[in-house]
């Protein structure tokens, strides 16, 4: 099951990175990570930078979606830190939990928590999981 995540993650980024400003695959991606990653929709919507309400309406739509600048680099870093967890982990529940683990290097928070904080936290813990997967 997680291998289609990784799919559509791959998709995704080359959609996005292709066309720009629509994708479905970067909404299957997502569709994958919130239910992996068991993410709330307030924390879903805080992720991707977008109101809760549209938030769900692409999920339960991704061939309408319409997606900013914002919230395609945040779906793509999103996408990094899950690919990276599942090269360092394997297809491990593992790999789903981390987020959700106090982390000394996120100051004893969690990872879900710092990536909560915006792109920069995003950007912080994508860059974390990038050296993991080294």
């Amino acid at each position: 099951m997680h291998d289609s995540s990784l799919s559509y993650c791959g998709l995704a980024v080359a959609e996005l990175k292709g066309y720009g400003g629509y994708s479905a695959a970067a909404i299957e991606a997502l569709a994958g990570l919130v239910e992996y990653w068991r993410l709330t929709l307030q924390q879903r919507a805080a992720l991707v930078g977008a109101p809760e309400k549209t938030v769900s309406e692409w999920l339960d739509d991704p061939e309408h979606a319409r997606l900013r600048k914002e919230h395609q680099q945040r779906i793509l870093l999103l996408c990094g830190i899950y690919s990276d967890l599942h090269s360092f982990y394997g297809d491990v529940p593992a790999a789903d939990e981390w987020p959700h683990r106090a982390n000394q290097d996120f100051d004893g928070r969690t990872p879900l928590i710092r990536m909560l904080d915006g792109v920069d936290g995003l950007r912080e813990v994508a860059a974390y999981t990038r050296t993991m997967a080294e």
